[in-house]
C-alpha cells in the first residue's frame, strides 16, 4: 500500500508540474534588457517595456491637426478709400477735397467737385474756373477766385457755398441754388449776374469797386445795404433746415 501512495502523490507532482509549466504568462513579453527589445510605443524600465504614453498623445495631436477650425473666417479687409481724380489732394477721413488750379486744368474744362465731398477750390490764375464750377453733388464748396476773371458759370445745387470774388472781373453767372451762399465780391468789377432767388439764406456783399449788377436775392426784403447784395438777416430771409 505505501509503494501504491507513493506513486499516486508521484502522478499528481507531474501533473501539477506539467500544468504550471503550460500556463501562458503575458508578462514575459514584456520584459526587456534594452530598449531594442521593446515595441514601439512602450519604454524599457526596470526590465519591463511599459507604455510611454506617446501613442496615445500622438493620437490626441493627430486628432488635433485633423479636426477642422470651428472659428468662422476673419472677414476681408474693407478697401481703402482713393483721392478722387478731380482733387490735387485730399483728406479721405473728413471727405475734404482741395483742387488747386495751378497745378489742375481749370481754364479749358469744367471744375467739377465729386459727389458727396467737401471742395476747397483755389481758382487762382488768369481765367481760371471760366468753363463753369459743378458743386451740384458736393456736400460744400469753398471757392476762391482770385485770378483775374476767374469763376464763371458757377452751379451749388443744394450744397452750400462760399465764394469769395477778389480778382477783378471775377465772379459771373453764379447760381447759388436751394443751399446756403455766401459770396464776398471784393475785386474791381466782380460779381455780376448772381442768382440767390432759392437759396435758403444768401449773403452777398458788395465791397467798393464791385459791378454787384443784377443781383437777384431771396425776396425784395433780402436786399442788402443801399440795395446791393443781398442779406440773410431780415426776418424770412433764412429758411435753411
Amino acid at each position: 500500500m505505501k509503494l501504491v501512495g507513493a506513486w499516486l502523490t508521484m502522478v499528481v507532482l507531474a501533473a501539477s508540474v506539467a500544468t504550471s509549466c503550460s500556463i501562458n504568462h503575458r508578462s514575459d513579453d514584456f520584459t526587456c534588457t534594452q530598449q531594442s527589445d521593446c515595441e514601439a510605443g512602450r519604454t524599457c524600465v526596470g526590465g519591463y517595456c511599459v507604455d510611454d504614453g506617446l501613442r496615445k498623445d500622438a493620437q490626441v495631436v493627430n486628432d488635433a491637426v485633423q479636426a477642422p477650425d470651428a472659428r468662422p473666417p476673419l472677414p476681408d479687409a474693407p478697401p481703402q478709400p482713393v483721392c478722387p481724380s478731380q482733387c490735387t489732394s485730399c483728406n479721405t477721413a473728413t471727405n475734404e477735397c482741395r483742387i488747386d488750379c495751378t497745378m489742375e486744368n481749370c481754364a479749358t474744362q469744367p471744375v467739377v467737385c465729386p459727389p458727396g465731398w467737401n471742395c476747397n477750390i483755389a481758382c487762382n490764375t488768369q481765367n481760371a474756373c471760366d468753363e463753369g464750377i459743378n458743386c451740384t453733388m458736393a456736400e460744400s464748396c469753398t471757392i476762391a477766385c482770385t485770378g483775374q476773371g476767374s469763376c464763371r458759370g458757377l452751379q451749388c445745387g443744394d450744397a452750400d457755398c462760399d465764394v469769395t470774388c477778389s480778382g477783378s472781373g471775377s465772379c459771373r453767372g453764379l447760381d447759388c441754388g436751394t443751399g446756403a451762399c455766401d459770396i464776398e465780391c471784393q475785386g474791381l468789377d466782380s460779381c455780376r449776374a448772381i442768382d440767390c432767388s432759392d437759396s435758403c439764406a444768401c449773403d452777398v456783399q458788395c465791397n467798393f469797386g464791385a459791378s454787384c449788377q443784377q443781383v437777384f436775392c431771396t425776396d425784395f426784403q433780402c436786399r442788402g445795404p443801399g440795395g446791393r447784395g443781398c442779406t440773410s438777416q431780415p426776418q424770412g430771409c433764412e429758411t435753411c433746415p
